[in-house]
């Protein structure tokens, strides 16, 4: 962790009133001995109960997130299988041609059916740089919670939308919580010429815990009841279909939906959204929840790391501390 030590004390989720009644989560501080910084995150034991690292295209979006940009896994579209990794520098200069034959040609050496779609996908470690946005986390965390908002999603969007930098998506959408400018508008920032409110974290972080509470949560819950599914919050699937609903909106997930027998729920229900296709309900709306859960994944595994090395008593609450 770039030289930093750090030591987890768990600390008691109850001690958030909000956290103990929306989320399976619990908070954890991490220590900074360097700087004595305090922050917080969740660590969510429903990922490993659930064997949601298990899946194949969890395990995949790992392996990309712990490869850098020199290198390229070649992998099976449909399921993500990884066939090679290779390096960048060389698949770059091949023209066109030479790379889709070199695709054929993969696909007839291991007796793959000729209809399998071949995807190379570039090494992300330089993009999910997960143990430098603590203290975004940390800011979310709190700002969600002002908000009456499970922070869950504030972590969860700040370690996949635009981690530790203010970025602009090739569709408009804008800052840490990546924001499109109708959203942004209709949740009371002020994006215009002079001023994007986007870009100032404590305002996105409120306009999103706002979207999110008026909008997606409830959506959410209303295409399940259309599929005659009663829902928990606390549910991780739920949460994950929630933010599919953030990522592409409510009428891609529902389109994405109505392709889908109403007998999947679930984890069976997010999985099989990973393989569908409507309107704009494609490639990247897929990928979201799957690089949601491999992200939380990969923070679990920083702070079960450092817990194992350093671990110390719960901290109390703060209303039973001795008073001197």
């Amino acid at each position: 962790m770039n030289g930093k030590l750090w030591i987890c004390l768990l600390l008691g989720a109850h001690m958030y009133g909000l956290i103990g009644q929306t989320t399976n989560s619990e908070i954890q501080e991490i220590v900074n001995l360097r700087d004595s910084v305090v922050q917080h995150v969740l660590v969510d034991d429903d990922l490993l109960k659930e064997n949601w690292d298990m899946l194949p295209e969890i395990r995949f979006w790992r392996q990309a997130m712990n490869l850098t940009g020199d290198s390229c896994i070649m992998n099976i579209a449909d399921t993500r299988e990884t066939l090679l990794i290779f390096p960048t520098i060389w698949y770059d200069t091949l023209p066109e041609p030479q790379k889709a034959a070199f695709k054929d040609s993969l696909v007839r050496r291991l007796a793959l059916p000729e209809s399998t779609r071949i995807y190379v996908t570039y090494g992300k470690r330089e993009y999910y740089q997960f143990d430098e946005i603590l203290g975004d986390i940390d800011k979310g965390i709190t700002i969600f919670e002002e908000e009456r908002v499970d922070p869950w999603y504030a972590q969860t969007i700040l370690l996949i939308e635009s981690p530790g930098v203010n970025r602009v998506s090739i569709n408009g959408a804008r800052g840490r919580f990546q924001l499109m400018k109708y959203v942004a508008v209709k949740e009371g920032l002020t994006v215009n010429a002079d001023l994007d409110e986007r870009d100032d974290f404590y305002k996105s972080a409120q306009a999103a815990a706002k979207y999110l509470r008026r909008v997606c949560i409830p959506e959410a819950k209303r295409l399940m009841k259309r599929r005659g599914v009663t829902v928990s919050e606390r549910d991780l699937w739920f949460r994950l279909l929630v933010m599919h609903v953030y990522h592409a909106g409510g009428r891609n997930v529902s389109g994405a939906l109505s392709q889908i027998p109403r007998s999947y729920q679930g984890m069976e229900l997010i999985t099989q959204l990973w393989h569908t296709n409507y309107r704009g309900f494609r490639n990247a709306s897929q990928n979201y929840s799957q690089i949601a859960v491999a992200a939380l994944l990969e923070l679990h595994s920083i702070v079960e790391e450092t817990c194992d090395r350093y671990c110390y008593q719960p901290v109390l609450p703060p209303d039973t501390h001795t008073k001197t």
